[in-house]
């Protein structure tokens, strides 16, 4: 019995052996796809690892359209040929008047650190949404 199992053992794995030819690797071989947990934007599919409300997760592209309670907006704000992505609604307007001194203190895509009355505060970016506060 011993012998049998092993018999059909080396059978078995004489298909096994290293493949001599390569066979290419998708570009985003071994990111994580949106929606997983990460710690950065070098872990992404996307290359944009955004705060959630549960936390970092990798943002998922978009051209215009997302799913329930996220909002499609351009990654640098400064520049409207960036790459969009979805990024969280419930976030969106959590910055508002606080001040800052540079467009990244204002948490999300899309908000800008303005200038008003000599300092530097959030600005919301209303362009995706039209329901800008008054």
């Amino acid at each position: 019995m011993r012998k049998l199992i092993l018999g059909v053992l080396l059978v078995g794995m004489a298909g096994c052996h290293e493949s001599t030819t390569s066979h290419p690797q998708p570009a985003d071989a071994g990111l994580l796809p949106p929606g997983r947990a990460c710690d950065g934007d070098e872990q992404c599919q996307s290359g944009f690892c955004i705060e959630f409300l549960a936390g970092r997760a990798c943002a998922a592209t978009c051209a215009g359209e997302c799913g329930a309670d996220m909002i499609c907006k351009h990654a640098d704000a400064r520049n409207p040929s960036s790459t969009a992505i979805c990024v969280p609604a419930a976030l969106h307007p959590s910055r508002l008047c606080s001040p800052c001194e540079v467009d990244s203190d204002c948490d999300l895509y899309g908000d800008l650190c303005l200038p008003r009355d000599g300092r530097l505060y959030c600005g919301l970016d209303c362009s995706e949404t039209n329901s800008c506060p008054e």
